[in-house]
């Protein structure tokens, strides 16, 4: 919610960045407009988002969609990517991640959580994320564990 004065409240329009002196701003996506592939939107997407002046990796849960970024980010790569993966020991996407980073040759850095791990992320995360909302927390438990 945003606010014009103290009495007021309004709900924050989606697709827009606000600064604190008031300015709202939409956000312009960078697209090839002239392409319609797909593939190529996503591979431009994925080269604008990785960071030139520091070292980087990916986090791989073992999804279809981090390894999807994954794979495409390894191609613009000069170097072994590192893949981080959290989760829960002997899950699912925990073998698919341990997996996927194996057959490509990533560096992969995994750590298998305890129960204690998660129950003592809950707090901090909710505190960071500012909402109790289910699905974000429990995303943002890997998130804050990776960190």
């Amino acid at each position: 919610l945003i606010g014009n004065n103290s009495n007021s409240l309004e709900a924050f329009p989606a697709g827009v960045t606000w600064s604190s002196c008031g300015r709202i701003k939409a956000i312009a996506p960078v697209f090839n407009i002239l392409s319609n592939d797909l593939s190529t939107l996503i591979r431009l997407e994925v080269r604008n988002h990785i960071p030139k002046e520091v070292e980087w990796g990916c986090l791989l849960s073992g999804g279809v969609d981090s390894s999807l970024i994954a794979a495409l980010a390894s191609e613009i790569s000069i170097n072994k990517l590192d893949v981080f993966t959290v989760g829960v020991e002997n899950s699912n996407d925990l073998i698919s991640a341990k997996r996927l980073a194996i057959y490509l040759g990533w560096q992969h850095h995994f750590k298998a959580l305890t129960r204690e791990e998660i129950e003592e992320s809950i707090e901090p995360v909710i505190k960071a994320l500012g909402t109790y909302d289910p699905l974000s927390v429990m995303s943002g438990i890997g998130t804050y564990q990776a960190a």
